[in-house]
């Protein structure tokens, strides 16, 4: 029998608001640098916060290096690892370290004060089956208006 965890997201009061608090503190973005290899594959997108989530959804991806393009949008490539930093001279990259963002999650996730047999009633934004308190944390930082979370655990 799987315990499974169902993750509701819940918008309240800022807990986790998105994922950019992260890459402007201890982990620091990389302008002018390019990770070469490891591609997990490209996305167009609209910003490095976007792509950060794009990555975060895959346990595997653990940076991204994200070029504004012309047109004023972004492409994003998912890194897997194995790849070389490299400088850049295109003015527009950055290259973000996404494990260093995933694992100060998971230490914020353990510092925030959980509270049992505590239901946040109402903002509910959706309801998802997943396996963790982590990935149901993660899930929320794909929305900028998601700041806490409910779960509870099933038997299914």
């Amino acid at each position: 029998m799987m315990t499974k965890i169902l993750c509701m997201l819940v918008f309240m009061c800022s807990i986790f608001a998105s994922a950019e608090g992260y890459t402007d503190t201890k982990c620091p973005k990389k302008p002018h640098t390019d990770y070469i290899g490891g591609d997990m594959g490209m996305d167009e997108i609209d910003s490095e916060e976007e792509c950060i989530q794009r990555c975060l959804q895959f346990d595997s991806c653990v940076a991204v290096t994200f070029l504004k393009t012309d047109s004023g949008k972004g492409l994003c490539h998912k890194k897997r690892g194995g790849w070389e930093r490299e400088a850049s001279d295109q003015r527009d990259i950055v290259s973000i370290d996404v494990q260093c963002i995933r694992d100060e999650i998971r230490n914020t996730a353990a510092e925030c004060p959980k509270k049992p047999h505590t239901d946040y009633i109402g903002g509910d934004m959706g309801m998802d089956e997943i396996d963790s308190e982590v990935e149901c944390i993660q899930r929320c930082l794909q929305f900028d208006s998601c700041v806490a979370v409910t779960f509870l655990k099933t038997d299914s």
